[in-house]
């Protein structure tokens, strides 16, 4: 049995010295690999990385449905889980999270550039002074009235 309590893997007779002192060295290097990576593999651990997850769980934590989360696969990071053409699709929590952020950023208005010229203002005064006009000149020269009544 291993330290964890499991039983450890089959093993062949040993032959001789060396290769009992080969089987040690491995089993000590088989137990601090999985010490290592145990913390690895335990979603939830603070500043751990966490593992994958199904476009169920991605949906919500999210706030989307499913199907989005599928019809955004690629841009999430999905990695397909078999060979098949229905297998399953596992995403990365923090490479979701980062995408949606992202998205999040790019959906906030752009403050607007500086205007290189403020245009001018379009002012009802000419250069040339203008001459008065009366209803008695308009009735003088014939033409329809400018005023809207006769």
């Amino acid at each position: 049995m291993s330290r964890s309590g499991s039983p450890g893997p089959a093993r062949l007779p040993a032959r001789n010295e060396e290769d009992r002192g080969l089987e040690r060295l491995v089993d000590l290097l088989a137990g601090r690999v999985a010490e290592r990576l145990a913390p690895l593999l335990t979603s939830g651990a603070s500043g751990q990385p966490e593992g994958l997850v199904d476009a169920h769980e991605i949906a919500r934590r999210t706030g989307r449905s499913r199907w989005w989360v599928y019809e955004h696969a690629g841009e999430l990071g999905a990695v397909r889980l078999g060979a098949g053409p229905r297998a399953r699709l596992g995403f990365w929590p923090a490479r979701v999270e980062a995408y949606i952020q992202g998205a999040a950023d790019l959906r906030a208005p752009a403050p607007s550039p500086p205007r290189a010229h403020t245009r001018r203002r379009r002012t009802t005064r000419t250069p040339v002074e203008l001459l008065a006009f009366t209803r008695d000149d308009e009735r003088a020269t014939g033409l329809p009235s400018a005023f809207g009544r006769d």
